[in-house]
């Protein structure tokens, strides 16, 4: 019986390790809330902020998620940030990552479908071009850039598609890869929105 707290303690201390998660740290919070209000002159971005300031805040070491900042939960979420990838995140992805997750949370699905994730990219981009207005100098620039970018490699991989060789075969389809940063995403997004709301 000696033995049990020890094993108890050998089997727990992995775990916390691994996964330690709570209520985001103060000076995590603090730079939450600055960037929140960064982002709140676009009236997209302070809509978001509303409907979701009920919606958990978790701070964890090793999500696993795709992203720095992330949303889990479906129909119960919770906003995820990445306390170990959170210093290496540019303000302008974060800012995007902060509106594109509160969009999720806002809409809650308790599972995932691909018209949530529209809807959820589409309010993103659109605080996007607000943001961009406000700030043309700084995250403007950044995202015109983006848009430029992602918008030649996307041109290119479309002329790059083989025609039918008859008139009742399809042609074939190129696929672009989304850019891992989110600020690319959402330049690269633009462009093909403006050039056919349909392969959006």
């Amino acid at each position: 019986m000696r033995f049990v707290p020890a094993i108890i303690v050998f089997w727990a201390l992995p775990c916390v390790a691994l996964s330690p998660e709570g209520a985001p740290s103060a000076k995590t919070a603090k730079e939450l809330s600055r960037l929140e209000a960064q982002a709140s002159v676009s009236p997209v971005a302070r809509r978001l902020f509303a409907v979701t300031r009920h919606v958990p805040r978790r701070e964890v070491r090793g999500s696993g998620l795709l992203d720095t900042i992330g949303m889990r939960g479906g129909a119960k979420p919770e906003i995820v940030f990445d306390a170990l990838r959170l210093p290496q995140l540019s303000e302008s992805d974060a800012e995007l990552l902060l509106v594109l997750n509160a969009a999720r949370a806002a809409l809650a699905f308790p599972i995932p479908i691909v018209e949530a994730e529209q809807s959820a990219w589409q309010r993103t981009l659109q605080f996007a071009a607000e943001r961009g207005a406000e700030d043309p100098a700084g995250f403007g620039a950044l995202l015109a850039k983006a848009a430029r970018e992602g918008g030649a490699r996307s041109d290119a991989l479309d002329r790059s598609a083989l025609p039918p060789r008859t008139p009742w075969e399809p042609s074939e389809t190129a696929v672009l890869r989304l850019p891992d940063g989110v600020l690319d995403r959402a330049g690269l997004l633009l462009h093909l929105f403006e050039r056919d709301p349909q392969r959006f």
